[in-house]
């Protein structure tokens, strides 16, 4: 069971022998920490090894999918990629570059792979380029899914068929799924010698596929005679089916500042959500523009814009953004450029950057702060928002729980959150002592509100599952590839069993895939009381995962 300790203090790893000694190396370690994946190590359903990963991510049970390179004898360009399912320490072989593709019948190969979703039937979906004699940019990729239910199979290929046959699949975007298996994707689709000329949503379940929306069909809640164009991003999915989109839409009484809007799709009927110039709540201004929705189990969202006055009401450039959460009939503003940040002194909201929301309507945002002139690109903080309060994570400046003295964040950078409202993330450290080598570092707010350190780089970190063996390792990078709610169908890194998938980079050249289970139980201490209240004080620069 992998721990962690602090790399300058090397007197740690002679304690940990000591303790070891005395009562078992299980009564040092603090929580648990599930190793799933190492470079250097045999890369299952394979004769290679693995040499990197990418895409790590979790479903609910705690199983993970990641994407993973190959190095060995006879591996190529074609053959060093692949998609592997995890379930506790039991790796399989999804699929490998180099395999004949699913369901094709013109010897197309898998050549490398995107963005591997899974959900907890155990269900994955991912995309693929293809390679071999008869395979060209014109029929060069696909959408595929692997599952217990209906086996392996591939869902779309570019170059394919659609509707009445005049058309053709000329791209797709990254697939969204959820715990009921089903899946949604937009693909663009064109006419043969003719440019983009058209695009459709769909929600599937491996079986069956529906067509949620399409260049074409008429547009929910917005007139008679308006019809939608084309679509932007990914759609969303929730756990109960409903698919959210963007789109452009033309026709009656549609301009050229109002011809975007945002749906959802439920129970087969169009809900249009928000639309470029409708009154934006808590404002004395209009929408002018929104970015895509993110969205929940319990059909709400969060979504940011920016304003233009309504007649009569001046323009203040300063302010001219905000943050809007909340079901459709009664958005909130959550916050507004040019506001106060809350818990960062003397510096107000920027501008706004990632959004996440999870069932109890919990919304977790980034943004960048700014002074009476403008946005500082070089800032950046994270604040969550419930029943109506915003708190502050972590900021540009701001000292939190876990650094040492002189030591403040830096920067924020990734975050998740899941339906427990925890949220992980991670952030830069700057201030005294500070180096290259230690200047990040991976938090979680747990389930009590609490702030704690999980990692930071310069920890020595056991990579060995063995509950006797070591193998100390120091991290020289930390991240996440699921930056979720987890309620919208994209990958995830943290669970609703507060289990948080990790991709660590290591100073010998390695990397791993790590699960932190982020709610064990801490167990008693034992007879590390015996070292006594002077080895107390020498443990006091310990991580969560180091000794307890």
């Amino acid at each position: 069971m992998p721990v962690c300790l602090r790399k300058h203090s090397c007197a740690m790893l002679l304690i940990g022998c000591l303790v070891g000694g005395m009562s078992g190396v299980e009564s040092l370690k603090a929580a648990d920490v599930r190793t799933v994946a190492l470079t250097r190590n045999h890369a299952a359903g394979t004769r290679d090894v693995w040499d990197g990963f990418y895409e790590f991510t979790i479903n609910d049970w705690g199983q993970t999918a990641f994407i993973g390179t190959m190095t060995g004898n006879g591996v190529t360009d074609l053959t060093r990629r692949g998609v592997w399912l995890e379930d506790y320490g039991n790796q399989l072989l999804v699929a490998r570059g180099g395999q004949a593709a699913w369901g094709v019948d013109d010897g197309a190969l898998f050549r490398g792979f995107s963005k591997p979703r899974i959900n907890s039937l155990g269900t994955v979906v991912f995309t693929s380029n293809l390679h071999g004699d008869n395979v060209s940019f014109l029929n060069g990729a696909g959408a595929f899914r692997f599952g217990d239910d209906y086996g392996p199979k591939m869902l779309f290929r570019i170059g394919q068929a659609w509707g009445d046959g005049t058309m053709d699949i000329s791209n797709f975007s990254y697939m969204r799924t959820n715990e009921s298996g089903e899946y949604a994707i937009k693909m663009e689709l064109n006419k043969l010698g003719e440019p983009l000329s058209g695009f459709v949503v769909v929600k599937g379940d491996g079986q069956t596929v529906k067509t949620i929306a399409e260049t074409g069909s008429f547009a929910g809640d917005v007139g008679n005679g308006v019809t939608y164009d084309d679509s932007y991003f990914a759609p969303q999915l929730n756990n109960n089916g409903d698919v959210s989109f963007m789109a452009h839409i033309s026709g009656d009484g549609v301009f050229e500042w109002n011809d975007i809007g945002i749906w959802m799709n439920q129970n087969d009927i169009q809900v249009l959500q928000v639309r470029e110039r409708m009154s934006a709540p808590g404002t004395n201004q209009a929408l002018d523009s929104i970015s895509f929705a993110t969205i929940n189990d319990a059909r709400e969202i969060v979504f940011k814009g920016d304003l233009v006055p309504l007649l009569g009401h001046d323009f203040n450039w300063l302010t001219d953004a905000g943050l809007w959460g909340g079901d459709k009939d009664d958005l909130q503003l959550i916050a507004r450029r040019g506001d106060a940040a809350v818990g960062l002194e003397g510096w107000n909201f920027g501008r706004f950057l990632d959004t996440r929301i999870n069932h109890d309507g919990t919304i977790v945002f980034t943004g960048q702060l700014a002074n009476d002139v403008e946005s500082l690109e070089e800032t950046k903080g994270i604040w969550r928002h419930k029943d109506g309060v915003t708190n502050l994570i972590a900021g540009t400046g701001s000292v939190i729980e876990g650094l040492d003295e002189g030591e403040f964040v830096r920067y924020v950078f990734q975050n998740t959150m899941n339906g427990l409202g925890q949220v992980a993330f991670t952030a830069g450290i700057a201030g005294a002592g500070v180096t290259d080598n230690d200047d990040s570092g991976l938090w979680i707010v747990g389930t009590d509100g609490e702030l704690e350190l999980l990692i930071r780089e310069g920890d020595l970190f056991d990579v060995d599952d063995d509950p006797i063996a070591e193998d100390f390792r120091v991290i020289s990078e930390i991240s996440m590839d699921g930056l979720s709610g987890g309620e919208e169908g994209r990958s995830m890194s943290l669970n609703d069993r507060g289990e948080l998938a990790v991709r660590l980079d290591f100073t010998d050249g390695s990397e791993g895939l790590f699960v932190f289970s982020t709610i064990a139980a801490i167990p008693e201490p034992g007879s590390v009381a015996l070292l006594g209240v002077g080895l107390v004080g020498m443990l006091a620069r310990k991580r969560k995962w180091g000794l307890g």
